[in-house]
């Protein structure tokens, strides 16, 4: 088994937080073409991505990153 890191509650904060950012961002470039965005599901992409950066941490982030720049 590997090492757990431990992260304190201010890493897994703004990991979450900068999560949520580019999740609603990238839920965002891929409605702009749309009449109308639909902030339901950006408000959905920003809480997953919240969770999952704030649990996985930098990883995370780095997928969002690769996503964003692909949309």
């Amino acid at each position: 088994m590997g090492k757990r890191e431990e992260r304190s509650i201010g890493q897994f904060l703004v990991h979450g937080s900068l999560g949520a950012f580019l999740a609603a961002l990238i839920a965002i470039s891929v409605q702009f073409w749309w009449q109308d965005i639909n902030w339901i599901f950006v408000g959905i992409a920003a809480l997953f991505g919240f969770f999952l950066a704030g649990f996985v941490g930098e990883d995370a982030l780095d997928f969002f990153k690769q996503l964003w720049w692909w949309t």
